[in-house]
């Protein structure tokens, strides 16, 4: 695991290992938890969309929150950027 910090480098470390595979990131939760996910945003992983419906979505981007795909969970979830504690990539 990497320790981390909110910086634009730190945050594009993350970014580029999400895209390349699979990353266990650990955040603290709005509720005070501490989660440990399994993310990813590699397109070898993502779920194949059947309409177009879910690309035209109307949501603003916000760069202080992340939507990331959760392997375990089959789902998209998303973390605050400043709640990041680690993250390390998982080996394959």
């Amino acid at each position: 695991m990497t320790k981390t910090t909110y910086s634009e480098d730190r945050k594009n470390e993350l970014l580029a290992a999400l895209r390349e595979g699979v990353v266990t990131v650990s955040f603290t939760k709005v509720n005070g938890e501490r989660r440990d996910m399994q993310c990813t945003l590699n397109d070898a992983h993502l779920p194949v969309v059947e309409s177009a419906d879910k690309s035209d979505s109307k949501r603003k981007h916000n760069p202080t929150v992340q939507s990331v795909y959760d392997v375990n969970a089959k789902g998209w979830r998303s973390w605050r950027w400043e709640n990041v504690i680690e993250f390390g990539e998982d080996n394959e």
